[in-house]
């Protein structure tokens, strides 16, 4: 009877342990599919804010005043229309 219960308790113990670890890796699995669905959002965010002509004429005189006031309404403009920034 001893040894019976020995062999039931280890795998009870083995089934639950598995158990565990399985719904632990789908929680990972999951929170890493939604951080990198916000990365790729981000970088597609990114890459159309700069590739703004407003945005590449302040890059190449970033001291210019006028090109500063259009980059800061280009960003304003874009933040709104995205929601983002």
């Amino acid at each position: 009877m001893l040894l019976l219960w020995f062999v039931v308790s280890g795998r009870t113990a083995a089934m639950v342990e598995g158990n565990i670890t399985n719904q632990m890796i789908d929680a990972v699995e999951s929170r890493a599919s939604i951080i990198n669905d916000y990365v790729a959002s981000a970088e597609e965010y990114m890459t159309a804010f700069a590739l703004g002509s407003e945005v590449r004429e302040l890059l190449l005189a970033p001291e210019d005043a006028e090109l500063l006031q259009k980059g800061q309404k280009y960003t304003e403009d874009f933040a709104a229309v995205k929601g983002i920034f």
